[in-house]
């Protein structure tokens, strides 16, 4: 009797983590649609406000602003130093 309650019972915590997995998967495929379906709008928002997208030209903006704010903190911290 105990053996039937124990499958039972497993049986039960079994369809339970099935049924999670299955929902929380779904659930990662729809965020990954939806951020899948945001990419491309903004690509086709990109193309409609310049000609064809360079990814040289947009690696090089990110670097200089990353310099940018590099040398601004710099300066920041010089500047508290010699307070």
């Amino acid at each position: 009797m105990l053996g039937i309650i124990l499958k039972l019972f497993g049986a039960a915590i079994g369809s339970i983590a099935v049924y999670y997995a299955a929902a929380t998967a779904l659930r990662s495929a729809r965020r990954l649609d939806k951020r899948i379906q945001e990419f491309k709008e903004e690509q086709e928002e990109l193309q409609k406000q310049r000609g064809p997208i360079n990814p040289y030209a947009a690696l090089a903006e990110l670097y200089a602003e990353q310099a940018r704010q590099d040398e601004e903190a710099a300066r920041r911290r010089a500047a508290r130093r010699q307070r």
